[in-house]
């Protein structure tokens, strides 16, 4: 149960209103979404759509730092979702 996140590009998704990236446990292809209020909050900025990228890599290394740890406590979902709470915690 070991998390390794690629280097490709995150991006935003409108649906979700998130920006989300990939990372690897095995085979097993793993989900990571941060929500812009996450991002938004970090930041200090107001921003929406591919502005959050910006920002997302901005902090990237505290970003996965979170989804490692997070993934840790609950491998079985199969995707890390980041919201302002656990980023604050």
């Amino acid at each position: 149960m070991r998390l390794t996140i690629g280097r490709e590009n995150p991006r935003y998704d409108p649906d979700r209103k998130a920006v989300t990236f990939f990372g690897k446990d095995g085979d097993k292809c793993v989900t990571l979404i941060v929500s812009r209020e996450a991002l938004n909050d970090r930041s200090g900025l107001y921003e929406d759509g591919e502005r959050l990228v910006a920002i997302f890599e901005r902090y990237r290394e505290e970003i996965e730092t979170l989804a490692r740890a997070i993934y840790e406590t609950q491998p079985e979902e199969g995707q890390v979702f980041i919201t302002t709470r656990e980023l604050f915690r």
